[in-house]
């Protein structure tokens, strides 16, 4: 792979919480919409179990 190659990798998912009941959570990779905050991630897994190690 030369220097001008990008390698994608899955999506990561994250933990969405509720602004209208906190205890309300769910796993996406994207955004739900303006009734929900990002919570926790980014997690390697569809379930919000795995977390995934970023490296920048």
């Amino acid at each position: 792979m030369s220097s001008g190659q990008l390698q994608a990798g899955p999506a990561h998912y994250w933990q969405w919480q509720s602004i209208v009941d906190a205890k309300v959570l769910t796993c996406s990779p994207t955004q739900l919409g303006p009734g929900w905050k990002k919570f926790r991630g980014p997690f390697r897994d569809s379930r919000c179990e795995k977390l995934a190690i970023v490296i920048k």
